[in-house]
Formats: C-alpha cells, structure tokens, sequence
C-alpha cells in the first residue's frame, strides 16, 4: 500500500527533473557552439568581408600594389579560416551539436572550404562585381544560419533578441556587400551596369527590411546601438552616397562632383564600423544574457533534482512506519500536482505567445509588404510617363525592363501581403476578358519570351477577381520557366466546360515523381498556414491560398511531353462563359506577349512588343 505512493512520487521527480536538465543541458551546449563555432565564424567573416573589398578593386586595376595587399589579407583570412576549422573539429564541439546544428556547421564548412576556388577565378579574372558579391556573401550567411539554430528557445524574450541581432547581422552583410561592389566598379572609374545596379539596389532594399525586422525584434534596450547607427551622421553620409550611386549618380553638375573610389571607400567602412560595433555590443549583452540563464537553468536543474532525490529517499526511510498518515502524504501530492498544473499554464501561455508572435510577425510582413506595393505602383506610373515622355529611343528598351521588373517586383510584394491574410487591393468594376487576365500573368514572369498562350474563347473573369486570378497563373507560370530547360515552350491552353473554364500550363522539364505531385497537390488543396521560416515554397502557398478564398481548383499532373501540367479550373462563379453560338470567337494566339490588365496604362514596346 506504500510502495504505490513511493513509486508514484519516483515518477514525479523523474518527470520533474528530466526537463530542467533537458534545458540546462541544451542551453550549455547552444552556449559551447556560440563559442566554439559561431564567434569564429564571424571572425572569419570579418576577414572576408575585407577580402571582398580589396578583391573587387584588385580586378578593377589588377596593380602589384593592389596584388600585395590582397595578398597580406588571404593570409589574415586563412589564419581565422585555421582557427573556425580546429574550433570546430575539437571533441567539445562536437559533443554540443545536434542533428540540425550539425547540417548547419557541414554546410558552413562546405562553403568555407570553396574560397580557395574562388580566390582562383578572381586570380584568373573570372569574377564580376556581381558574382563576387554572391559568392563573398555565401560564408557569412552560413554562419548566421548555425547562429539562429543555436538561439535558446526556452526563453521566448532572449529568442526573440537573439533573431533581431542575426537580421542586424544580416543587414550589416549586405551594406559590406554594397561597399564592396561599388569600391571595384569606382576603382574601374565606371559608372555601374545595368546588373551592377540591380544588385546594389537589391542589397539596399534588404538591407533596410532587415533593419525593420530586427528593430521590431529587439528590445528597447538593444534597440539603442541601431537607433544611434541611424541617427548618426556616419550613416547618413553612406545613404546619400548610396542615393547616388542608385540614381547612376547624375545628381553630380560637374564631373568633379561626382562619388569618387576615394570618398566612397571612407564613407563606407566608417558605416561598415559603425554598424560592427553597434552589432558587437548588442551581442555582448545578449551572450551576458545567455550565459545567465545558463546558469539559472543549471541551478534550477540541479536544486529540483537534489530536492527530489532528497524526498524520494525520506519516503523510502519513513515508509515502513508512515502508513498510518498516508492521508497526509496524498496532501503533499496534490501540492505536486497543483505544481504540475500551474507548469502546464505556464507553457500554455508561452504557446500562446509565440502564437501571439507570429501573428504580429505576420502583420509586419503584411505592412511592410503593402507599402512596397504602394511604391511599386508609383514606379510603374512613373515609368510609363517617362516611357511615354522620352525622346531617346535608346532608353527605351532599359525603361521597358525596368518596367516588367517593377511589375515581378509588385507581385512579389502581393505574394506577402496574401500570405499575411491580406488581399491584394486591385480589383475591376466590370469583367475582364481571359486574354487581359493571362496578359498580365504573364507580365508578372521573368522568362515570358517563352510562354505561349494558344488561341481559346472569349471568357470574362469577374472585375474582383481577376488580379487574383492573374496572380495565380503567374505562380504558376513563373514555376513552369524555371523548371524546365531554356529552349522550351511554355504553353498555356484554355477549354470551356459545363462546370466552368479550364486552363492548362503545361511546360517541357523533367518531370515530378508521382509521390511530390501528390504532396504538391495536398498543399494546394488545404493550404498550411504560412511558416515564416519557409520561403521555398511561397508560390504554391499563395496558389493554395487563393484558390482555397475563390473556390478555383488546381491540380498538378504529369504532361505527355514528359513535363507537369497544371491545371486552373474556373468554376462559372467567377468565368462568364461565352453564350451558346458564340464559342468560335477565341481570343488571338499570343506568344512571348506580356502586358497589364486593362485600367492600368498599356504601351507598346517591352515585353508586349516583343511578341508583336
């Protein structure tokens, strides 16, 4: 009668105290790999960073000067690269990894181990400022990866600063990324390139998202160094240098007031310090931070331990002659079990934290997302006036780029604010013909020169829905280009049925197994919610997620080219199917054509001329 009491309360210490040690252990081993591996890593990719710099303006003059400096920078970057692998080779760095941090810390040293290869190409020439910019950015992104697997989870607050300090660590890899880039193209006394320039505007762009997101992670407190960084006057000098370069630096009224080597190189490694340091201190704190809930977990770890040992074995001394207060015994452990509920309460409420945390993650994205949106749709206007203004024939054809990238860029920006759980704001009074709908999916796609749209009828989509309609097709479309090899069609058939209207996308790639289609095809018919962690596969969540709001269905199957179909039925809700005698009139066979739906402006020439 005893012994099931005693036993009972065994149980309890086990369960009790297993967790704490789960967690002590977990946040020592998180601590050894910050130390062992992750501080390393970041020396290394300091030392990259400036082999970066000096690199792209190494192929810019290709000086002996030049040369000797790069030289005595190899030999820093090698001695940090020495130290990351004997760090994480020892015994106790490996003993901390688990299965996930493991995969991180291989793919970092895979990445790590292919700068000799790239120090080759740039000995040979082989490099531009762009692919140096890719390819200098591959190390430091992998040790921010193993950074945020190793942040603690069991504190949702120091979680949180940890993932704010690794996206002002990302933002500041972007500015260097920028520096760098423009150091060799000003080295060269050159203007950049149409390839130059979008990636130093796309470092831009993610570089102030990032600043966004890890100011709204932080805490007030680590908030400061970056509020400091921005306000100062050092930060301000490189955005207006930045404003220039961006503008293809035509604010200058003479040539001497133009962004020179020099004045860029300055400017921009006292923002690149500035931002080290801000970066530097908010990690002191956190790792202070960390190093004390190590040893809270570890106290708190051992003292319910030793606590419950300790009771374990009263009970067991007393058993033999504490039958008779039994009753008592019951008292204490329902006191346990009261413990046990005011736990469970508790991870409750964290659950409904992190919920709470996504959630306003979400809304930012969603923000954040209408607000490119707003600017993308002021761009387009701009450019079609300046399109429709211009008298340089030869500026022309870059305006039309720019003009389809705005528009891939404003459905990217609507891929967020989807997912978020927005809409996307556009919508039509009156129905849209099938032809304008596929026009503008097909503007949304960067591949669009190989998209065939064959002839079909004259169906109307409804006006409210048609941009998601759109939106949909070009998911769908932009998957079939990537997928499948470059001299390949992409084509795009439709077929009135009783039910409504079906579209087939049908490309000429290799194919899906049997089992992805069948899984592609589960998530397109019951659509997870969004997970800020995976961005693979954000196309098909959006299709997943308009299809599931308009009651469109969607289906992925094998082609009999040997490629995947896609198929978009349009049920009679939304498709107004053309009146019986009317279904000879189909629309005109478009090839490589990509224009916007009907209210916004439609001009000759780009992508649409193109085909024409």
């Amino acid at each position: 009668m005893v012994t099931i009491p005693l036993f009972a309360l065994v149980a309890m210490w086990v369960f009790a105290a297993v967790p704490g040690f789960h967690t002590w252990t977990a946040l020592r081993d998180a601590g050894t790999v910050r130390e062992l591996v992750v501080e390393p890593g970041e020396r290394l990719a300091v030392e990259l960073r400036r082999e970066h710099v000096l690199s792209a303006e190494y192929l810019a003059v290709r000086s002996r000067r030049g040369r000797a400096v790069l030289a005595g920078q190899r030999e820093r970057t090698d001695r940090a690269r020495a130290e990351l692998r004997d760090a994480v080779s020892s015994a106790e760095a490996r003993a901390a990894l688990n299965p996930e941090t493991t995969a991180e810390v291989e793919d970092l040293m895979r990445k790590v181990e292919q700068t000799d290869a790239l120090r080759a190409s740039i000995d040979r020439g082989a490099q531009t400022p762009v692919t140096l910019a890719k390819e200098f950015a591959l190390v430091p992104e992998a040790v921010r990866a193993v950074a945020s697997g190793v942040a603690p989870a069991s504190d949702p607050l120091l979680h949180r600063d940890a993932h704010g300090a690794i996206a002002m660590a990302r933002a500041a890899d972007r500015l260097d990324g920028q520096r760098a880039l423009a150091a060799g193209v000003l080295a060269e006394g050159r203007a950049m390139t149409a390839a130059e320039l979008r990636e130093f505007a796309a470092l831009s762009v993610t570089r102030e998202a990032l600043l966004k997101q890890g100011l709204a992670e932080l805490t007030p407190e680590l908030r400061v160094p970056f509020l400091a960084l921005i306000e100062s006057a050092e930060y301000a000098k490189f955005a207006q240098l930045e404003k220039r370069l961006l503008a293809g630096d035509r604010s200058a009224r003479r040539d001497g007031d133009r962004v020179s080597h020099a004045r860029w190189r300055t400017v921009a490694d006292r923002a690149a310090s500035a931002f080290a340091e801000a970066i530097q201190k908010t990690a002191d704190t956190i790792n202070e931070r960390a190093a004390a809930a190590v040893t809270d977990a570890r106290a708190r770890a051992w003292g319910v331990g030793t606590l419950g040992l300790a009771a374990v074995v009263g009970v067991a001394i007393l058993a033999g002659w504490m039958g008779r207060r039994f009753t008592g015994e019951l008292t204490r452990l329902r006191a346990v079990g009261a413990t046990l509920d005011d736990a469970k309460e508790s991870a409750r409420a964290a659950v409904a934290g992190q919920t709470r945390l996504q959630e306003t993650a979400e809304r930012a994205i969603g923000d954040l997302a209408r607000r490119s949106q707003s600017l993308l749709q002021r761009q387009l206007r701009m450019l079609h006036a300046v399109r429709r203004d211009t008298s340089d024939v030869e500026a022309v054809p870059r305006l039309l780029d720019l003009d389809h990238l705005t528009i891939r860029m404003r459905r990217h920006a609507e891929r967020l604010i989807i997912l978020s759980g927005g809409s996307s704001g556009r919508s039509w009074r009156r129905p849209v013909p099938i032809g304008d709908a596929l026009r503008a999916a097909v503007a949304g796609v960067e591949d669009y020169r190989r998209v065939r749209v064959y002839p079909m009828a004259d169906v109307l989509v409804l006006g409210t829905v048609v941009a998601d309609v759109a939106h949909v097709l070009a998911e769908l479309i932009e998957n079939a280009t990537t997928f499948s090899p470059p001299n390949t069609e992409v084509s795009i058939r439709g077929t009135c049925t009783d039910s409504g209207f079906v579209i087939e996308i049908e490309d000429r790639g290799e194919g899906l197994s049997q089992e992805r289609l069948a899984q592609i095809n589960r998530r397109l018919a019951r659509p997870a919610r969004f997970d800020l962690s995976d961005t693979r596969h954000l196309g098909l969540a959006v299709v997943g997620k308009l299809a599931v709001k308009h009651g469109l269905r969607v289906k992925l199957s094998h082609s009999p080219f040997g490629g995947t179909m896609a198929v978009v039925h349009l049920p009679r809700k939304i498709a107004i199917l053309p009146e019986v005698g009317e279904e000879d009139d189909q629309t005109e066979e478009l090839v490589g054509v990509a224009r916007r739906l009907p209210e916004e402006p439609e001009e000759s020439g780009g992508p649409t001329a193109a085909a024409q």
